[in-house]
Parts: structure tokens; sequence; C-alpha cells
């Protein structure tokens, strides 16, 4: 079929034998060498669904071999999907493969296979996305070997070009026909080598070269711990959804129902720098696909850091669900003078409402400098996100990162998600620092200090922070009020 890709060509054939007529041809024969005689013609790559003949078609091994392929998937029939083995993973986590991705993947139950497999052409090929404790392997077969280099699948994995994923071999156990598109089952081996090369005409890879991958450790509290080591193939549009699909599937593990509230805690190592520690909670029948969105977003914004490329050493999550954590949802705020004294001493008194209706009243004190600007004090009540937010709009250039440190530093923030932040704040300007504030600023001071002001570092801010206090609650806490403390002898709130 010429020019069935732009610039390249296509064959089309059909296969025989008792196996071709009876499944026809299989998710997970992507790759399939196709010979005439001895001498290679390349891979067998798609085909047609619902065809009443075992009908592919072949990609060219030169296709196949050069990495700068202008190809396209083809435009006739289509690509073979693919197929996957999943060893410890739900349903649920699976489909989040499934639409997180631009190529379908048929995953069917799996296990392990012990012994190295030669990767010979017409063997089984698996790129292997998570390995440990739980296993996803993508499968297709072995195209084409020279010493320890290999082609594979004929058409792209995921098309992401220059990678670093482990490869393993593997075992058929069973070809399942079906009407649609018979998939085959398969049994992944233990790594024997990396694919380097992802294109949209195959992949290429060497065998003996161990692929660089990210480790991950999960601690799963429930009624009895457990803790699951795994290792997750490391590129910056793959990881994040690897590390989305691992926390959603804690939550099938511990049965979260819609009145149980999951939480999580995720630390990441970095060589050479601090480790950066994430909090997060929530409620309800999604829970866990909430906070492994929350997660995978944080891996994907780190990965893909703008100020350099930044990987993690290694990933820590301690996840669990407890039925006793409740959400609480700011309802109001009421500031009562302290003995007349206002300027100088406040109690505030917060009431929270439950998802039940029930009310929950927490206090906290708030000690208040005199002097200048009283009328213009004003009490900012809010929950993680608000009080963030307000940090980044009060003292913009502080907050702006000038280096990937940084960058880190402002993406885990200090900011915890069961934690009410209250701050009095007054109109007259201030000077931020990422290490400390110093409050409203003299005129001159201002001026002087305005002119050094620099990204990353220290900004003049739009109001200066003349005090600060924090309601700690056992779950995760949102809403936000802003109420004026103009001098008063009587109690105010909103």
């Amino acid at each position: 079929l010429r020019g069935t890709v732009p610039g390249e060509d296509r064959v089309l054939v059909r296969l025989t034998g008792d196996l071709a007529e009876s499944t026809g041809v299989a998710a997970g024969m992507s790759g399939s060498p196709v010979y005439i005689g001895e001498r290679l013609l390349g891979a067998l790559a798609s085909t047609f669904p619902f065809a009443s003949e075992p009908l592919g078609m072949v990609t060219p091994i030169e296709a196949i071999l050069r990495p700068d392929s202008p190809g396209t998937l083809p435009t006739v029939g289509s690509s073979l999907p693919m197929t996957g083995t999943a060893l410890g993973f739900d349903t649920d986590a699976l489909a989040l493969m499934n639409t997180g991705l631009p190529t379908g993947i048929t995953f069917s139950a799996g296990g392990r296979g012990n012994a190295p497999v030669d990767l010979s052409p017409g063997h089984v090929a698996a790129a292997v996305m998570v390995d440990g404790d739980w296993v996803l392997a993508i499968l297709g077969t072995v195209t084409w070997r020279s010493g320890e280099r290999i082609a594979a699948f004929g058409h792209q994995l995921f098309g992401l070009g220059m990678v670093d994923f482990p490869l393993a071999g593997g075992s058929v156990v069973a070809t399942l026909p079906n009407r649609a598109l018979a998939f085959k089952m398969s049994n992944p081996g233990p790594v024997i080598g990396s694919i380097s090369y992802d294109g949209t005409s195959g992949v290429t890879g060497r065998l003996g070269r161990a692929a660089s991958t990210l480790p991950l450790r999960i601690n799963v509290s429930s009624h009895h711990a457990r803790t699951f080591d795994l290792n997750l193939a490391i590129h910056p549009a793959l990881t994040p959804l690897l590390l989305r699909m691992c926390v959603l599937n804690c939550g099938g593990m511990l049965g979260v129902s819609g009145t149980n509230a999951a939480y999580a805690r995720l630390t990441m190592s970095f060589a050479g720098g601090p480790a950066r520690t994430m909090e997060r909670a929530a409620t309800g029948a999604g829970a866990f696909a909430q906070i492994s969105e929350e997660l995978g977003g944080v891996l994907d914004a780190v990965m893909n850091c703008p100020l350099g490329r930044v990987v993690p050493e290694s990933l820590v999550i301690d996840v669990g669900a407890r039925a006793d954590r409740l959400t609480y949802y700011l309802e109001s705020v009421v500031v009562e003078d302290a003995n007349g004294a206002l300027p100088r001493d406040a109690r505030v008194t917060v009431r929270f409402i439950t998802p039940d209706s029930v009310p929950v009243m927490r206090e906290a004190r708030l000690c208040l400098p005199g002097g200048p600007g009283a009328l213009m004090r004003r009490l900012e009540v809010g929950d993680a996100a608000s009080a963030s937010q307000w940090e980044r709009e009060r003292s913009a250039l502080a907050h702006m990162p000038a280096d990937a440190d940084q960058y880190l530093s402002e993406l885990f923030s200090r900011w915890m998600p069961n934690r009410l932040y209250l701050r009095v704040v007054t109109d007259e300007t201030g000077w931020s620092r990422r290490d400390g504030e110093v409050s409203q600023l003299p005129p001159a001071m201002s001026r002087v200090l305005g002119r050094a002001a620099q990204r990353g570092r220290h900004d003049l801010t739009r109001m200066s922070v003349v005090a600060r206090a924090e309601i700690v609650m056992d779950g995760p806490v949102y809403g936000s009020a802003i109420v004026d403390l103009a001098p008063s002898k009587e109690g105010r709130g909103l």
C-alpha cells in the first residue's frame, strides 16, 4: 500500500494457520516479524477490527530502524491496540491509565515470570512501567535483533521519542479470542535491558543496559499496615500518571466509602537537597481520586520545572482512610474585644459546620501591637489554598522563584490542609524576605528598599502582617473570611 503513511509504505498480509483462523490478529502481536524467504520484511503493526479474515498491515523494517522516521499512525485499518499485564492494580487504576494516554491498552491478569527470556525475533517484549510488588507492563513482540540491539512493536508505544524505559522479556500464557479483537495473556519476566527510542514506527532498545527508575515506597495504614516497594519508569509526561495510578490503587485496597476521609503524605527526596513533604486530605467517594490527582499534579510540576531538569531521587507516600476524620467548612468568624483593648488583645471565635450540619466551635488569640494604622487593620481567615494565594498576592516577587530550589520551596509550601490560618494585616508597606518580614516600614526606608526588590528573594509588600495564629483540626478545612478590625467596644464578625 504505497504512501499509506506520508513518505512510507505499508504491506497488506493475510495470516494462515489454525491459530490465525481461530483468533485472527491479536493485540500483543504488534512487532511480530514477517519474512519473505529469509529476508525480514518488517513488523505486523495493525489490523481491521471485526474483520471476518485475519488481515493485517506490516511496517517495513527500514522505517522501524530509522529513528528520524517521519511517519504517523496508519490511515488504513487501525494500529493494533497494545496489551498489558497488570499485577496488583485494580480496575479503577487501570482505567486511569487508558484515559490518561493517547493509546488504548487492553490489560489482563497475569503473573510474574522469574526466568530471564532470550529476546529473539518472535518473542515477547515488555515495556515495564511499574516494577516491584506491583507490576504494570505493556507487551509486544520482538521484530529484529542484532547483537544487543533490538526493535519491537512495529508502531509507537507512546510516541515520546527518546526515552529510557525498562525492557523485559516474557512468555505467552494464552491467546483469547474476541469478536472485536483477540488479545494475548502473558507473564513478563525480569528486566534485562532498556528501551531508548519510542518512534511512530516502533521502538528500539538494547539488552544488558539498565534503565533509570524512580523508587516509590507506599505505606498503607489500615487494620493492618502494609508496605509496597515499587520502581516507576521515568519520563516527565508519564511518571506523574503512574504515581496517580498507584495512589488511586490504594483507595480500592482500603475500601473507601462515601463517609470515609482519605489522607496522604508525599515525601520527595532529592540528590544534594532537602526532602520535601506535602499533605493532602479529602472526603467522599472520590477522595482517593482527588488526592491522586493532586499528588500526580505535584510530581508533574516537579518533573516539568521551567527552571531546570528536576527528577526526585525517591518517593515515599503514607496513605490511609479514617471514618472519624471529618471535613470542616468555615461558617462564621467573630472577633471580641479583650477588656476593651482590641488593638492589643483579641479573641477570635470560629464556627465550623460539618457535612452532617454539626456545628464545631474553636478559639484563637491574637496579640496586636499598638501604634498608628489601627483603623486600617483587618483579620483575614482562610484555609491552606486561600492563605497561600494571599501571601503570593501580597508579595509577588518574593514568591516568584529565581531557580529550581526556590521553585520547589514554593511548590511544597508550608500550608497544611487541616489548618485554618489567621493573620491581621494593615495597609502599610512592609518588606518580605523568604526567611522573615519587616512590617510597617517608614516611607523613607520603603523608597530605599524598593530599588533592590529581586525576584525570588525579597520584595516590598502591599500590606504588613502584624499578627498570626493557626487553628489545627483533625480533618481538612475549607473556607475563608475577612473581618474589619476598626476599634470598637463591641464584638464584630462575619
